[in-house]
C-alpha cells in the first residue's frame, strides 16, 4: 500500500467454503443448505484512493456438496472452476467471466445434470452500471457437450432484473439428450412426458421490455415417437419464423410420414405464417391415410400468440375415400367395408 493505492494477492488451498463464506454475508449460503466444499486459487486485487479498480480470480471449489430443506436444489461431489476478471472505468465494472463444472452432479428441480456425460461451461462479458443498475452483456454462452450449445447477448435493468433486450440462440444437433436432460422434465404428466427423439434443432428467441418480439426454430431429420404407443412423427425439415408486429416469410415444415393410434400416414407438408396475434394456413395441409386422405382445408387463428386471453380459431377440413377396412384393421376394431367421406365446414372456437 502506497500513495499509488492499493495492490492485493490473496492465495487460498483447500479452505471450507463455508469458513470462507464469513467474508462477506453476501457468500453465504441459505440457512439449512449444509454447504460443503473446499476452496483452492488465488484473487488479486488492485486499489486506489476511490475504490477497488481491477479485480481477477482463478478458482477452483472441489467436493462442493449442498442440499436445500425442500429438496429443491442439490449438488452432490462437484467441481466448480471460476476464471473472472474485471476492471473499473467511471461507474461501471467490465467484466470477463468464465465457469466450468468438470465433475460431479447438480439438480435445480426439475433438471438433474449429472456430468459424467460431460461436463458444463458458461461464460459471459459485458459491464454492470453501478449507477443506472444497468447489466450490459455482450456475450454470453452456455455449453453442455453432446446436448446443447446456447449463446446470445442481453440487456438488463434493475435488481428484477428486468429485460430491456435478450437475443438467445440455441443449437442443439442431438435433440434426444436435448429432451432429456432439459425438457422432459418439464412435460410430466403431460402427453408429451415419455417420447423418444432424434435429430437437429436450432431456435432463436428476441426479447424486448414488452416480451417476445421475434422467434424462429429449424428442424432437421427431427423425428419423435411416444413409447406408450399413441402417437410419432417421422423425420420432420423445415422451419418456422414469427414476428410481433412485422410481416415473416411462409414457414414450411415437411414430415416424412406419422401415424396416430397405429394409424399410419404417408408424408405431408405444412405452409403457415405465423405473425402478430395469429397463424394462417396458407396451403391445405393433405394427409393421405388408409388409402385415401384427410384434409385441412382452412385454418386460422388469432388472440393467441400474443395477448393469449381470447383465443378464436375457425377451420375447414375434409375426409376423402379412407378405407373402412384398413381403419377397422388399425383400431384392432371388427372389421368394416366400404370408404368414409365427410366435410366439416366453417368450424368455429
Amino acid at each position: 500500500a502506497g500513495q499509488g493505492g492499493l495492490s492485493a494477492d490473496l492465495r487460498v488451498y483447500r479452505v471450507a467454503v463455508d469458513r470462507l463464506a464469513q467474508v462477506n454475508k453476501t457468500l453465504e449460503s441459505p440457512r439449512g443448505w449444509g454447504l460443503k466444499g473446499l476452496a483452492s486459487g488465488s484473487i488479486r486485487l488492485r486499489a486506489d484512493a476511490l475504490g477497488p479498480r481491477r479485480l481477477s480470480a482463478d478458482l477452483v471449489i472441489d467436493r462442493l456438496n449442498y442440499s436445500s430443506p425442500d429438496g429443491r436444489h442439490a449438488a452432490e461431489n462437484v467441481v466448480l472452476k471460476l476464471d473472472a476478471s474485471a476492471h473499473k472505468s467511471s461507474a461501471a465494472w467490465y467484466f470477463d467471466i468464465g465457469l466450468a463444472l468438470p465433475g460431479g452432479a447438480v439438480y435445480a428441480e426439475p433438471v438433474f445434470v449429472d456430468t459424467a456425460r460431460g461436463g458444463i461451461e458458461a461464460g459471459a462479458k459485458g459491464l454492470w452500471n453501478t449507477r443506472h443498475e444497468l447489466l450490459q452483456l455482450d456475450a454470453w454462452s452456455v455449453h453442455l457437450p453432446g446436448v446443447v450449445n446456447m449463446s446470445g447477448t442481453g440487456r438488463l435493468r434493475g435488481a428484477g432484473p428486468e429485460i430491456d433486450d435478450f437475443t438467445a440462440v440455441v443449437r442443439s444437433d442431438h435433440a434426444g439428450p436435448l429432451y432429456d436432460t432439459l425438457l422432459q422434465p418439464f412435460l410430466i404428466g403431460s402427453a408429451a412426458d415419455d417420447l423418444e427423439v432424434q435429430g437437429s434443432v436450432g431456435l432463436v428467441l428476441h426479447l424486448d421490455a414488452s416480451g417476445i418480439e421475434q422467434a424462429g426454430l429449424d428442424l432437421s431429420g427431427f423425428a419423435l415417437s411416444d413409447r406408450q404407443g399413441r402417437y410419432a412423427l417421422g423425420t420432420t425439415d423445415g422451419s418456422i419464423a414469427w414476428d410481433r408486429e412485422r410481416s415473416v416469410p411462409i414457414s414450411r415444415l415437411t414430415v416424412q410420414d406419422a401415424s396416430i393410434y397405429q394409424i399410419p400416414t404417408d408424408g405431408f407438408t405444412i405452409e403457415a405464417r405465423f405473425s402478430g396475434d395469429g397463424v394462417i394456413l396458407e396451403r391445405p395441409v393433405v394427409v393421405p391415410v388408409s388409402g385415401g386422405e384427410v384434409r385441412l382445408d382452412g385454418f386460422e387463428l388469432s388472440g393467441a400468440l400474443v395477448s393469449g386471453d381470447s383465443p378464436r380459431w375457425s377451420a375447414d377440413a375434409s375426409v376423402r375415400d379412407v378405407s373402412l377396412e384398413h381403419l377397422t384393421t388399425a383400431l384392432d376394431w371388427p372389421p368394416f367395408a366400404g370408404e368414409l367421406e365427410g366435410r366439416l365446414r366453417d368450424m368455429r372456437y
